[in-house]
Parts: structure tokens; sequence; C-alpha cells
């Protein structure tokens, strides 16, 4: 039996045999300091300046400094984006539930009545939302609580620069922020835009939109996978290659059973039998959502660089894509086997001399990994660019670097408190928490006493 399961069934048992049977939400600054009193049954990590904090099933606010401005009385209050964000309060009406939507400011001040049947989104200082009893969708100035389009959205996407996908009548348009129909609705789906292109599709085929919604790539394409700045990955004849999208030149031509988007000058490829892999779904072994980047397992993997050249790595059955000039190869057997994997740079060299079985993503030019990886504990290290470890001794358990800091859990018998540790791998907060989540706008969301594990500070 793993030592990490006997270890946490012991804390569990020393922790229900303690005074501290209910835990208390608080949050620290980046020495330490404690900045909100742990008095909350549950946070929110900061958005905006303010944070969401919970008391008896209601929610407020609390400002940067920990100054309660908004004492908790609504039902739920939804993560600030920039100035604004928006309440809920929910009231039982003729045995159903009805559920009336307002806006905040950041500081406390409620701008908008909860006047509203739904609120999809926030972006800037716009909304997209629905009337108590209606059906469809409109955007909202929030400060002047005005309608800056009709009724006339079935559903509707956040914005990406500064556009949003629609749906109308089964069919999907584009508007801007300024409430301007860029696209009428006439395709079968259109994708969020993404350095200046969107894909969109129609009649089974994909085809590419500028911003404007004119059409630069005919709708000829089975699949067009995804845009990466000027390049797209696209199907033809059930095989995949990549072509610019400016000068519709096909540079690597439709040959492989699967491919990737180009990231930093690789996309990687797949033959054979093959599964793509990311952090969202993974119909192979869920230890490798833990990656936190989109892999490739198959037959045969490898690198095809924007000059055409290809490169395959011997007894390497899964490649990722490549992330601030590096990614993660791995050998494989299957799922009752851990995977061993090994870092590569924009050479496609070896970084580093151990393997791993989980390499994720870098953060702070720092990432997580770890061995005996079971349970959500295992012998966790970070490591740099260069793939030297950070810290000698390992970690039970780790998150990624945020803002410098990691939270970490150390090996000490009896022990599954979290301190936090500095780029460096020393600890630089040491008091012992029973739950911490990573910094946000320089403040972290950390628990003491039996603390509820489905939290709101992640």
């Amino acid at each position: 039996m793993s030592r990490y399961f006997i270890l946490s069934i012991l804390v569990l048992f020393l922790f229900c045999h303690c005074d501290c049977m209910n835990g208390e939400w608080g949050f620290i600054d980046k020495n330490g300091n404690v900045v909100v009193d742990f008095r909350y049954d549950e946070v929110k990590s900061y958005s905006g300046g303010v944070a969401v904090v919970y008391k008896d099933g209601k929610a407020g606010l609390v400002d940067y400094n920990g100054k309660e401005i908004l004492k908790p009385a609504f039902s739920d209050i939804y993560d600030f984006v920039g100035k604004y964000g928006y309440f809920v309060i929910r009231k039982e009406v003729d045995g159903r539930i009805d559920e009336s939507y307002g806006f905040l400011e950041n500081s406390g001040k409620v701008v908008v009545e909860p006047v509203y049947g739904y609120v999809k989104f926030i972006y800037s200082d716009i909304a997209a939302v629905r009337n108590k009893n209606g059906s469809k969708y409109f955007l909202l100035k929030i400060g002047e609580n005005k309608k800056i389009t009709d009724e006339i959205f079935d559903d509707i996407n956040n914005f990406s620069e500064d556009r949003a996908a629609f749906k109308s009548n089964e069919k999907y348009g584009v508007v801007d922020v300024s409430g301007r129909i860029i696209v009428e609705p006439k395709y079968n789906d259109i994708r969020d835009y993404k350095d200046g292109y969107a894909i969109a599709r129609t009649n089974k085929k994909d085809g590419v939109l500028d911003k404007e919604g004119n059409v630069l790539l005919d709708f000829i394409y089975d699949e067009i996978v995804g845009i990466e700045k000027d390049y797209i990955t696209f199907k033809s004849d059930v095989k995949y290659g990549i072509m610019n999208i400016r000068d519709k030149s096909v540079f690597i031509e439709p040959k492989y059973n699967m491919l990737s988007v180009v990231k930093d000058s690789f996309a990687v490829f797949c033959n054979g039998s093959c599964t793509k892999c990311d952090e969202q779904i993974c119909s192979i072994d869920s230890r490798f959502t833990d990656f936190g980047r989109e892999i490739y397992i198959g037959d045969e993997v490898g690198y095809v660089s924007l000059k055409g050249e290809i490169t395959v790595f011997n007894d390497i059955n899964i490649a990722s894509v490549f992330s601030q000039k590096r990614a993660v190869v791995c050998n494989w057997k299957d799922r009752y086997s851990s995977a061993s994997c090994y870092l590569i740079d924009e050479n496609l060299k070896r970084v580093g001399s151990d393997n791993y079985e989980v390499i994720k993503d870098f953060y702070n030019e720092r990432a997580v990994v770890c061995n005996d990886c079971r349970y959500g504990y295992g012998d966790f290290y970070f490591i740099d660019l260069s793939g030297s470890r950070i810290n000698n001794e390992p970690f039970i358990q780790a998150k990624n670097f945020s803002e410098g800091l990691a939270a970490v859990v150390r090996d000490q018998p009896g022990l599954t408190d979290w301190n936090f540790i500095d780029t460096n791998g020393r600890i630089v907060i040491d008091d012992e928490y029973n739950i911490a989540f990573s910094f946000k706008e320089g403040r972290a969301a950390v628990c003491k006493g039996l603390c509820e594990r489905l939290g709101g500070g992640h």
C-alpha cells in the first residue's frame, strides 16, 4: 500500500479528533501576513482587486486590504472582470427557485438592481444577459444599464479580440463590442477569434474569416484543427497538413494521421494508431491530464518544423506541443505502467538528465514534475528551463508557481500542511495551512481547520 495513502488516512483520523472541526478561510499576502482573517466558510481568489467571501451560505466582498466592503447577503457573487461583477439572489416562489441577477462595482456598490433572469458573462463593461422569463440573450452596457443589441441571440460566446460568435435560428454569426453584427447568422459553426482569424464551418467544410467577416480561406477543408499566428493545420482526405493563411501556400503536405497547430516553430505529428489528449479530455489515462498541455499518443510521434524537417524519436510514443520553447516526450507501455518523460528544447535536444512520470507546464520558468504520483500525492520536484531541480528533497504535494510563489507540502511524518516556496526552492511562508491556493493579485486563499475541499479559493 502506498505510503501516501496511509498518510492521508492518518491525517484524516487526526483531524477528526481535534477541536478544529470547522475550517475557516482567509487570505495572506506574499510575506505571509494575514490580510483577511480566518472567519469565512469559503472564499474565491481575488479578481479586480476584490474577493468574494461566504458566510452562512451568503456571499459578500472584501477589498484588497481585507476590509469587508459588502457584508455576505447575496446568494452568490461571480468573479469580477475589471471593474464589474454580477450577483444573484435566489428565492423559492411557488415551489421553484427564482433567480434574479444584478451588477456590482468593485467598490461594493450595486450599479444594476437584480432585474435580469440570467447573466452569461462580462467582458470589460459589457454583459450578455437574458430578461426575466426571456429566452434570448442581448448585450448590455453595464454602467448605463443600456441595451446595445436587441434580444436576438439564442446563445453567445464570450468575446475574443472584441468579437463574439453567436447563435440565432440554428445558425452562427459574429457581433462586435459595439453591438454591430459583423457576420450575419449563416454558418453552421464559428469558433472564437485568435490572432485575427476565426474558423467557420458550412456544408460540412471549414474555412477562415477575418475580423470583418470576410472569407480568407474558402470552405473546402474537411477540418481546420486550429490557428496559430498565420498558420493553420487542416485536414484533407483524412490526412493533416499545414498552410500559411496569408499566401495560401501549403508547406507541409497532408500526410499525417494527426497534426497539432504550430507552436514555437514546430507541430507535433502522429502516425499509426493515434490519440490526442489535452487537459480537458483524455481517453487514454487520466494521469496525463496533469500535463497541462496538449499531447499526442501513438505508434509513431515526432515533430515537423516550419522548414518541413521531420524528427522522430526512438522508443517515444508520447509527444507534447511546445510551450516556452520546451516540449515533453515520453515512453509509455500501457495504462498499468508509468510513463518515463523528459524535456526537449527548441533544437529538439534533451534538456536535463532525469526522467519523470509527469512534467507539467512552466509557470514563472518553473515546472512541477513528479514520480510515484498517486491519489494526489507523490514525489514532487520543481525544475527550471535547464531541467535542473530547484528543491533537493521532494515535496509530497505541489501546485504550480504563480506570481513567484508555489504552495507545497513537505514530507514530514503526520503532516499534510501547506507552505509556500520561492523560485529558488526556499520555504518563505512556513505557516501551516490545511489548504492553500495559488497567489493571484498578490493574495492567496488559505484555510485552517477541517476545511471543505470544494472551497472556492482556487
